[in-house]
């Protein structure tokens, strides 16, 4: 004896449209269907792009799915994966960032971000000026033993070099001298 079948939409516990199954016809009782529980008879609407049916217990709706795809935040670049029907937060992207940049902002596709780019250079640079300066302090103290009118001449030079660094143009793409390094450059001569 065959059973007959009927199609019928499964649906997850939530409600959402799971997929199609079959309910089989009760051999006892002709034209009763044994519908899986959480299927329901009536089909599913016609989808746009993410969108996922619901039921909502009396009939179909739709709701927002963008479960299909990893999204990537615009400004920290942190992974989001939306469940279905989860509202889409327009701050983040399906593209995916640049891989090994570390600067990089999105516009309408992910670019590196030059500026902040060259401002992390600059506040390197500027550290390294910063701790090169202070090191010379300790020249400008009358008990350094050993200092005379022409190393503190030489330093005080030295330290105006340093403190003008961050005034020449492109600054940020080279680091300053170390003092050993100065006294044997053309800035001396």
């Amino acid at each position: 004896m065959s059973l007959n079948t009927k199609v019928v939409y499964q649906l997850d516990n939530e409600g959402y449209f799971f997929g199609i199954t079959e309910a089989h016809e009760s051999p006892l009782n002709p034209g009763t269907f044994h519908i899986p529980s959480g299927a329901i008879t009536i089909a599913p609407p016609e989808l746009k792009e993410n969108e996922i049916p619901f039921w909502n217990g009396k009939e179909w709706t739709t709701k927002p799915d963008f479960s299909a795809h990893t999204y990537y935040h615009k400004q920290t670049k942190e992974i989001k994966r939306f469940k279905a029907g989860e509202e889409f937060d327009s701050n983040y992207t399906a593209q995916k960032p640049l891989q090994e940049e570390v600067f990089q902002k999105f516009t309408s596709t992910w670019v590196i971000d030059e500026d902040a780019k060259s401002e992390n250079q600059k506040s390197i640079i500027r550290s390294i000026r910063n701790s090169l300066l202070s090191e010379t302090d300790k020249y400008f103290r009358p008990d350094f033993p050993g200092m005379t009118e022409t190393k503190l001449a030489e330093i005080k030079t030295y330290s105006q070099y340093l403190r003008d660094y961050t005034e020449k143009d492109n600054w940020h793409l080279s680091e300053p001298l170390s003092l050993k390094s100065w006294k044997e450059s053309e800035y001396t001569n």
